[in-house]
């Protein structure tokens, strides 16, 4: 059993790896997925958000307003230090956690997907980490298709992460996400079955 932890910028393509790898046979772990599960009413995170952040930040049913905490924390330093010192044990314990029952599952190749994959702490789960990277007119680019921001909110938010550079000497394996899905399958799946056959 091998876990990889898989990183990289907002809009370098994540989450397309991810998806490769589990249609390849490989079980994940979605850090965002869990952050925005333990936001939810009820959940760990949620009033503690309340409690830091005021209950402006939350729509009539109690839910929270994700995009317009978003646009607060991307701005504001301070704020996403605070978000950060909430969420980021929140999200390695449940991680950890998701991770044993994988491993008592049986599962061959674990995924833990993360942005924040060094931040978080996440990298000392991972046998190995993965860093997926593009230039980053293509990632603002495709931030901007996918959130509907326009450049400057996208290029702001790259701004808030480890820059590709400094990931990079944590990363076994670097992934170029420059080219068509095509060829990032053919990548994906020849490091998939590289990794299969050690």
């Amino acid at each position: 059993m091998t876990v990889i932890g898989l990183t990289g910028n907002i809009g370098a393509g994540k989450s397309l790896v991810r998806e490769i790898l589990v249609e390849l046979g490989a079980q994940a772990i979605d850090a965002d997925l869990i952050a925005k599960e333990l936001s939810e009413p009820g959940r760990p995170a949620y009033e503690q958000i309340k409690l830091a952040f005021g209950s402006r930040y939350f729509a009539q049913d109690g839910a929270l307003e994700r995009r317009f905490l978003g646009e607060l924390v991307f701005s504001r330093r301070e704020a996403r230090l605070l978000l950060n010192e909430i969420m980021h044990p929140l999200i390695l314990r449940e991680a950890g956690e998701r991770l044993q029952a994988l491993k008592k599952a049986g599962a061959g190749l674990i995924v833990v997907e993360a942005a924040l994959l060094p931040e978080i702490g996440l990298g000392g789960l991972a046998d190995e980490v993965w860093l997926v990277e593009a230039p980053d007119e293509e990632k603002i680019a495709r931030v901007c298709q996918r959130d509907g921001l326009n450049p400057e909110e996208a290029a702001r938010r790259l701004d808030t992460q480890m820059t590709e550079a400094q990931t990079r000497p944590l990363a076994k394996r670097i992934i170029n996400n420059s080219g068509s899905v095509e060829q990032l399958r053919e990548i994906v799946t020849s490091l998939f079955n590289e990794l299969s056959a050690t």
